[in-house]
């Protein structure tokens, strides 16, 4: 995996958790408008750059591609476990 690759998957990654800590504060009932409108961020960027692993031209290894992935799959957990 490249540098950029690996920024890339790190900076998703980063997104993530700033989903998942709205989730934690939604389902606590402690989450105020800046929360919302920090999900709203987090969400958009982190679905722009897995995206890129949806792109067969993207230039990116499989192993960036992983990388995404893994992301993509944790980010869908986490929406479950919040709604359930």
């Amino acid at each position: 995996m490249t540098q950029l690759e690996q920024t890339i998957a790190e900076r998703a990654r980063a997104h993530l958790a700033g989903l998942q800590a709205f989730y934690a504060k939604a389902k606590a009932g402690t989450a105020v408008e800046d929360d919302r409108r920090d999900y709203q961020r987090n969400h958009a960027a982190m679905d722009a750059l897995l995206e890129l692993r949806h792109w067969r031209d993207s230039g990116m290894s499989e192993a960036g591609r992983d990388a995404l992935l893994s992301v993509e799959l944790e980010a869908a957990k986490a929406l479950r476990d919040y709604c359930a």
